[in-house]
């Protein structure tokens, strides 16, 4: 059971700091000329951020049927 509160805060934390770190990134390569630019990270950010939300729903749900 606090293994899945632990894991659930750093989902939270991850939800939080996933999607900032993109757009920040994202800003930092639009400053970029063309040819230098890459997309890689923020879209990985993206894709943590919506692995992070699903993975929290599921361990809510977990954690209210144990209870």
């Amino acid at each position: 059971m606090k293994a899945l509160e632990i894991l659930g805060a750093l989902m939270g934390i991850g939800i939080i700091f996933f999607p900032l770190s993109a757009i920040g990134i994202t800003i930092y390569e639009l400053t970029k000329s063309h040819e230098s630019r890459s997309f890689f990270i923020p879209i990985l950010f993206i894709v943590l951020f919506l692995v992070c939300s699903i993975g929290l729903v599921v361990i809510v749900n977990i954690t209210d049927k144990i209870h």
